[in-house]
């Protein structure tokens, strides 16, 4: 999870690569485990020759190929990833052609201006969703 933040936090704009990448380390849409053989979520590799912006739902009875939502382009997937425990706003600061946002997710904030709402929000939702977890 850590390594999706710092991509994120890199990010000039949304991309379907990172929707693709929030998806898998999400784990988003993985059915709940049935029998010894668990279904698992993964990026498809260049050779499958698939869409950017799609990953594998890979379980016994095989593999399909899924579209990651718009998590960094538009706000309402980015509102998905917030858990619903967790209270959650975007500040928006405007300087000449420059725009930049914060987003706050519980206590946990998108750090430094982002370029767009969405990727804001996609940061502290994934922070929060990182400390949860860690914390158990």
């Amino acid at each position: 999870m850590n390594d999706l933040i710092a991509a994120l936090e890199l990010a000039e704009e949304g991309s379907r690569e990172l929707d693709a990448l929030i998806a898998v380390t999400t784990k988003s849409g993985l059915p709940k485990p049935m029998g010894e053989a668990p279904a698992y979520l993964k990026l498809p590799s260049i050779a499958d020759g698939c869409a950017v912006g799609t990953y594998c739902l890979v379980q016994r009875s095989g593999m399909s190929l899924r579209t990651a939502a718009h998590y960094t382009t538009s706000l309402d997937a980015a509102l998905t990833l917030v858990e619903k425990e967790f209270d959650w706003d975007i500040c928006f600061r405007g300087e000449g052609n420059r725009k930049s946002y914060f987003a706050n997710v519980g206590v946990y904030k998108s750090g430094e201006p982002r370029p767009t709402p969405a990727l804001a929000l996609c940061i502290a939702s994934l922070k929060a969703k990182a400390a949860m977890k860690e914390n158990g």
